[in-house]
């Protein structure tokens, strides 16, 4: 790239701690078949070696540019890159991960050639150098009503896919430059869902979203990572991040199908990290009840829903917790 030419394609990699995945992620990038491209990459206040990687990358490459700041969470660090990019496409890359050398050729594509807002592909699970199989998501080209649809029956639950309709993430997203920084301040101050909320409310913004059905992206699973991990503030994020959604809806005039069964995914997905964290009895039941009585929770149990999406067993889940059975609900779970 031409000193003070402007990119068509900024890449955006917020890095904290990474320093043993970081490499692969950069070299990646560096090995794309598609060239016209700027990679902001924000340090967020690493404690290892990632900062100096990046910064050894950045005075090889001209594209690449690092900033450095306090430890401030994903989501400011994403924002902080963007405020500093030029592209007029945004794509989004976690700094351990990696994609493969097509990526930016075929998201930036049917932006260029479809004039799509959005584009997307599938993934790829990695754990331990080992591909595990990608998950089933939606393909194809939206737009006007089918576009509607999509963001009502399938983006949060679809039940073509049992699962999302497309990765909820940033990751594995090109978006055009205009509809980035609404999504990304919505999904300031949660730890967990901020992606899902971000690209959610970037939707509503589209007049085109192309799903592709290609594995592009590489996600590098760890044991270790906070999103496996529970703490109480879980609870929270996960309602704020469906009352978010709620929002969006009410202010565009829509309706998400299947959305008490993402809510009971959320529930489940929660109470999962807690039982098999080592906390004690007395603190998941304390710690259930305190969830189990919020406003949201409340009016989310009121019905007597049996619904057959949720299987027995997430029926008999429902039914206890809805009864306040937390003991007995421990016990069966612990079987």
């Amino acid at each position: 790239m031409k000193e003070n030419s402007v990119p068509l394609v900024s890449i955006i990699i917020p890095v904290y701690n990474t320093e043993k995945y970081i490499r692969e992620c950069l070299d990646s990038i560096i090995s794309q078949t598609y060239n016209n491209f700027e990679v902001i990459i924000v340090d967020d206040g690493s404690s290892d070696q990632s900062g100096v990687i990046c910064d050894e990358y950045a005075s090889k490459d001209e594209r690449f540019k690092v900033i450095h700041q306090n430890n401030s969470g994903v989501s400011m660090a994403r924002i902080a890159a963007f405020e500093n990019s030029r592209g007029e496409f945004i794509t989004f890359i976690d700094s351990d991960d990696y994609v493969s050398p097509d990526y930016i050729e075929k998201l930036a594509k049917p932006l260029i050639e479809e004039d799509a807002d959005m584009a997307c592909c599938k993934y790829i699970g990695v754990r331990n150098h080992i591909l595990f199989n990608p998950k089933i998501f939606i393909t194809g080209i939206f737009q006007g009503k089918t576009l509607r649809d999509f963001i009502s029956n399938d983006f949060f639950y679809s039940r073509q896919t049992n699962n999302f309709g497309i990765h909820p993430g940033l990751a594995t997203k090109m978006v055009k430059r205009d509809i980035v920084m609404e999504g990304l301040q919505m999904g300031k101050g949660l730890w967990y869902g901020e992606d899902a909320i971000a690209v959610f409310c970037m939707l509503f913004s589209c007049s085109k979203l192309v799903a592709l059905p290609n594995n592009l992206y590489y996600y590098v699973a760890h044991d270790n990572e906070a999103v496996n991990k529970y703490e109480i503030d879980l609870w929270w994020d996960i309602i704020e991040l469906l009352q978010r959604a709620e929002s969006l809806c009410c202010k565009n005039n829509i309706t998400i199908d299947g959305l008490r069964y993402r809510i009971w995914k959320y529930i489940s997905l929660t109470i999962n990290k807690m039982l098999e964290s080592d906390m004690s009895y007395a603190q998941f039941c304390k710690d259930l009840s305190v969830a189990r009585n919020h406003p949201y929770l409340v009016k989310f149990f009121e019905p007597w829903l049996i619904d057959k999406e949720y299987g027995a067993k997430g029926n008999l889940g429902f039914i206890l917790l809805k009864l306040k059975k937390f003991r007995l609900f421990w016990l069966i779970k612990k079987l």
